[in-house]
C-alpha cells in the first residue's frame, strides 16, 4: 500500500488531507489552485501532466491563460525551495512532472542529488571504464568532502563551507597533488556512501573529511584523512580555535594533509590574515546562500546591503569588496540596475582590483574581476584575471568554466575545448555548466549532433538554457523542434527580443564567435525582432 505522505524537499505532502507540512510540523499554505495543481501531480508522481490536463482538472476546461498554470508551478517551486526545478520539472512542450523519491520518470536526465545510491553507482562504473590506468608516478589525487556542520542551530550554516573550500583552494597549489573539484566532491553532501565508493566514483586515491563546530566565538574542527583504496584511517586531528583563526586552522590541516601523502610542505605565500577576515567570511557565505536560495531582485537587494556592510565593517578585508562586484555585475547581467550599466561595472572593477590589493593570493578577487570584465566586453582582460584565478587555484571548476567563456565570445573553440579537458580532469561528475559549455563549444564547431548530445546530459536544463538547445536544433535542421524548445523559452522570458540578446551581447562576442549565425539562428526559431 503507498504511503498517503511523499517527501517533497523539505516538505511532506499528506495525499489524504491535501496539506503541506515542513519537517518540523508547521503548515505551509498555498493557495486553493496552486494545491490542486500540486495535488493532481502528486496523484501521478513521475508522470507528464499535460497541460490540457490541467486545463480540464483544474479549471473545469474554462479556457484561461497560460499565465495561470504557471503562476502556480512557480508558487510550488517557491514553496518546496525547488529553485534548480529538480522536484517539478518542465517537459518541454508537454507539460509538467513531479519528482519524489522511488518515483518512475521516463527521462533518464534525472538529477545526480535525486537518484540515489544505484546511480552513483552506475556512474562509478562508466567512470572507471572511460578512466586511464594511472601511470607509475603519476600524482596522487586527494578529495575533499564538504564538512559536516554541527554547530549550535543559532549559527548552523554561519561558515558553510568555508573551511573546506579553504583547504581544497591551499591544497590545489602543491603541483604534485591532483586535487578533485568541490562540484564533483561536494554531490556526495548527506548521502550515506562508503568511502571506497566515492574515492572510486571521483578517482581519489585520498579523501578528506571531518565535521565543524561554531558557537559564535569559538571553532572546532576535526578532520580525517582515508585512504580511498582501503578506507583505513591515515590520520586524524581535533583543532580548537577563535574564529580569527580560521585562515591558521586551514593551513595547518593543508600542511598535515601534505605530510601524510608524502610531499614536502611548501609555504604558499600567503600573508598574514587580519582577524576580521573570518567575519567578513561570514558576511560573504550568508549572501552566496542568499543568492542560491533566490535569485530575485529583492535578493539581490538585501545582499548589495551586506557587501555594503561588510566594507564598513572591516575595510581591510577582500570579501566585502568580492561581494559588490559580483553584485554590481549581476545587477546589469540580470537588469536589476536601471541606470547606465557601465558606470556600475566601473564601480566593480574599482571593488575587485581593491579585493585583489588587500588579498593577491585570494583566487575569488581575480575570479571576480574576470566575470566584471567579460561583462564590460574586455575578453583579454577577463582571461588573464581568469588564468591567474585558476593558478592560484587549480582545482576550480568553476573558475575554469568562467575561463572557457570569453574564448566562446572570441571564437576560440579549440581553446574552449582544452579548458574543457581540464575541467574533465578534476570534475568526474561534472554539473550543468560544463555541458552547457560543451554544447556552447561543439555548435560553434558545427558539430551539432554532438552539441545535441551535450545538452542532453546535462541534469535538469535551466529554462536560460533553452536559447542554446534550439539554437542547436537550427544547426541539425530541426527548425520545428526549435520552434518548440524556444516557446517554452518564451513562456519564462515572454519580453525576450533579437533587440535584447544584442543589447546583452553587442561588445562580447565576435563574428568570429559565430554572432551572426547565433542571431540567425534564433530569428529561424521564432525570436521576435523586438
Amino acid at each position: 500500500m503507498r504511503s498517503p505522505e511523499i517527501a517533497l524537499g523539505d516538505l511532506r505532502l499528506d495525499r489524504t488531507t491535501g496539506r503541506l507540512f515542513g519537517m518540523d510540523g508547521a503548515e505551509t499554505e498555498l493557495r486553493h489552485q496552486t494545491m490542486r495543481v500540486l495535488q493532481l501531480m502528486a496523484a501521478r508522481p513521475g508522470e507528464t501532466i499535460t497541460r490540457q490536463e490541467f486545463n480540464d482538472v483544474i479549471w473545469d476546461k474554462r479556457q484561461i491563460s497560460e499565465d495561470g498554470l504557471v503562476q502556480c508551478i512557480a508558487e510550488i517551486r517557491a514553496a518546496l525551495g525547488d529553485r534548480e526545478r529538480r522536484i517539478v520539472e518542465t517537459v518541454p512542450r508537454k507539460g509538467y512532472r513531479l519528482i519524489v523519491p522511488d518515483a518512475p520518470t521516463a527521462r533518464p536526465r534525472v538529477a545526480l542529488a535525486a537518484a540515489g545510491a544505484a546511480l552513483i553507482a552506475v556512474i562509478a562504473g562508466l567512470y572507471l571504464l572511460l578512466l586511464i590506468d594511472r601511470a607509475p608516478g603519476a600524482t596522487p589525487s586527494i578529495a575533499v568532502m564538504p564538512f559536516e556542520d554541527l554547530s549550535v542551530a543559532a549559527h548552523r550554516g554561519d561558515l558553510s563551507d568555508a573551511i573546506s573550500e579553504g583547504i581544497i583552494a591551499n591544497l590545489a597549489r602543491y603541483p604534485e597533488l591532483t586535487v578533485i573539484a568541490r562540484n564533483s566532491s561536494f554531490q556526495f553532501r548527506d548521502r550515506p556512501t562508503d568511502v571506497r565508493e566515492i574515492a572510486r566514483t571521483l578517482g581519489a586515491d585520498y579523501i578528506l573529511e571531518g565535521s565543524q563546530q561554531f558557537d559564535g566565538n569559538r571553532l572546532v574542527v576535526t578532520v580525517q584523512l582515508v585512504s580511498g583504496r582501503t578506507a583505513a584511517h591515515l590520520w586524524a586531528d581535533t583543532i580548537e580555535a577563535p574564529l580569527g583563526n580560521l585562515f591558521d586552522i586551514n593551513r595547518r590541516i593543508t600542511g598535515r594533509v601534505a605530510n601524510a601523502v608524502g610531499l614536502e610542505v611548501i609555504d604558499a605565500g600567503d600573508p598574514d590574515h587580519p582577524g576580521h577576515d573570518a567575519s567578513a567570511v561570514l558576511l560573504f557565505n550568508r549572501g552566496t546562500s542568499m543568492m542560491l536560495g533566490d535569485l530575485s531582485r529583492e535578493t539581490w537587494e538585501a545582499v548589495r546591503e551586506l557587501d555594503r556592510h561588510s566594507i564598513e565593517k572591516y575595510p581591510d578585508s577582500a570579501w566585502g569588496y568580492i561581494g559588490a562586484a559580483l553584485g554590481l555585475r549581476n545587477g546589469v547581467r540580470f537588469g536589476w540596475i536601471e541606470e547606465d550599466g557601465r558606470a556600475s561595472l566601473e564601480e566593480a572593477v574599482a571593488h575587485a582590483r581593491r579585493a585583489i590589493v588587500l588579498a593577491p593570493q585570494n583566487y575569488m578577487g581575480h575570479y571576480a574581476l574576470g566575470r566584471v570584465l567579460m561583462q564590460q566586453g574586455d575578453q583579454q582582460g577577463a582571461i588573464a584575471a581568469l588564468e591567474h584565478a585558476a593558478a592560484l587555484n587549480p582545482s576550480s571548476a568553476m573558475t575554469l568554466e568562467a575561463l572557457a567563456q570569453p574564448y566562446i565570445y572570441l571564437g576560440e573553440t579549440e581553446r574552449v575545448f582544452e579548458i574543457l579537458r581540464r575541467i574533465d580532469t578534476i570534475n568526474p561528475l561534472p554539473g550543468r555548466v560544463t555541458h552547457w559549455l560543451r554544447g556552447w563549444a561543439h555548435w560553434q564547431a558545427r558539430t551539432c549532433n554532438d552539441a545535441f548530445a551535450a545538452m542532453k546530459r546535462m541534469p535538469v536544463p535551466p529554462v536560460a538554457s533553452f536559447k542554446l538547445l534550439a539554437a542547436i536544433h537550427v544547426c541539425r535542421g530541426d527548425i520545428e523542434t526549435a520552434r518548440d524548445v524556444l516557446s517554452d523559452y518564451l513562456e519564462e522570458y515572454p519580453d525576450w527580443s533579437i533587440a535584447k540578446e544584442r543589447a546583452l551581447n553587442d561588445g562580447n562576442w565576435t563574428e568570429a564567435g559565430g554572432y551572426t549565425r547565433w542571431l540567425d539562428a534564433l530569428r529561424s526559431a521564432g525570436l521576435p525582432e523586438r
